[in-house]
Formats: C-alpha cells, structure tokens, sequence
C-alpha cells in the first residue's frame, strides 16, 4: 500500500512539457501505446511530438529544441549528445507489383544494379543510415525521385515510379499495387535509439525517457543483427 502512495505522489510531483522528435515507422506504429499510459500516469505532464525527416534531430536535441530524440543511432560522435541504442529495424524494398522485381528469383544486390529508387531527401537521417550501410556493402544508391516523406514516396512506388527502401515496421499494411520483399544475400538493418544530452535533465524528461528505453527494448527484444 506504501509502494502505491509513493507511486501515486510521484506522478502527482512530476510535471512539465516535453517535446519528442521521432522517425515515423517508431513514432506512428509504437509511440501511442506507450505514450498514451504515461500521460494518464502523469496528470501535470503535456507533450508535443513531431516527426523527423531531416538529419537536424542530433542538432535539434544538442540546441534544446528537443528534449528527445528516437531515430536512427549512426556512429559518430556527436559531443554533448548521449546515444543509447535500442533495436534494429529491418528494412526492405517495396515494389510496384508490375515490377519484374516483384518475381526475381533470387532477389539480390546485383538485381538493384539499375533499379530507379524512390528515395527520401538528401538531407534525410534515414536515407543518411541507408547510404551507410549500402556503401559497406559496395552499393551506390541512385535516386530517381527525391521526396520528403514516407507516405508519398509509398504513392510513387504504387505509381510504378521505382521501388524503395522502408522499414519493415512501416508497411505492415500492404499498401495496394504492391509487393514487400527483403533481401536474400544482404542484411538491411538500422540501429534505433534514444537521443538527448548528457547534461542533467527534468524530473519529467527522465521518467519519460526511462519508460522509453525499457518499452521499446523490450518491444523489440532480440531485433538486433547476428553479424
């Protein structure tokens, strides 16, 4: 009975505003569920969330326009920043269900050689990560179109436009006129994590970013790479 009094005093104590900046595939499929039992737990507690699709989420955190970060967690250093990775989250090619990669058999780097990709924007964290990962693997991706979001870029691949890379999270939901497949001789994977400054922050940013990191490693217990 003690133990839920003090519970119940501590959320009451914990207040304050909060701004989270997200990736979309974690921020639309996971955040609300976690999100949605902290507010209730936290009565003096308010949040703003927005969607990130640029690379400024390390810079938007270190200049205090957000108190936390969740995306992709690349290796760099970033000085004042604390990074703490959570999963991986697989990734693979959505493809326009007239595409003759819809069959490809096997489906192989070689066979991207000459693909048209629908990629995000230049200065987009994901598709920075994406570039990465390819580049270790020898692959140099060419754009064909360059769009700011996930939801038109998905558009332009049920248009018959090219194919692009997204995570496994984000289509769930089969968008129509399409086929999702993962790579056969290439692991396709980014790193997810928390972002927020090494400085000391408020009692509501700590709870929040602890039920973070417990709820997301634990969503995605086991979702990192064997090699």
């Amino acid at each position: 009975m003690l133990k839920e009094h003090t519970h119940a005093d501590l959320s009451q104590r914990i207040q304050g505003h909060i701004r989270i900046g997200s990736i979309a595939s974690v921020g639309k499929t996971h955040l609300p569920s976690i999100l949605i039992p902290f507010l209730r737990d936290h009565p003096h507690v308010t949040i703003s969330m927005e969607y990130i699709g640029t690379n400024t989420l390390c810079d938007r955190v270190l200049h205090d326009e957000l108190d936390i970060g969740i995306g992709p967690v690349l290796p760099n250093e970033t000085t004042g920043l604390r990074k703490e990775s959570l999963f991986v989250e697989k990734v693979g090619l959505l493809i326009p269900d007239t595409h003759w990669l819809a069959q490809a058999q096997p489906l192989t780097l070689s066979a991207l050689e000459n693909c048209a990709f629908i990629l995000s924007e230049p200065l987009n964290a994901y598709r920075a990560a994406l570039e990465q990962r390819f580049a270790e693997l020898g692959f140099h991706l060419k754009p064909k179109v360059e769009l700011g979001d996930s939801d038109t870029i998905i558009k332009f691949v049920q248009g018959g436009i090219g194919v692009a890379l997204l995570p496994v999270s984000l289509v769930q939901a089969l968008p129509p006129n399409t086929v999702f497949r993962e790579m056969e001789d290439a692991e396709l994977h980014l790193t997810i994590g928390l972002i927020r400054k090494e400085k000391r922050v408020g009692d509501a940013v700590a709870a929040l970013h602890a039920i973070l990191k417990d709820k997301l490693a634990d969503l995605f217990e086991g979702h990192f790479p064997s090699g």
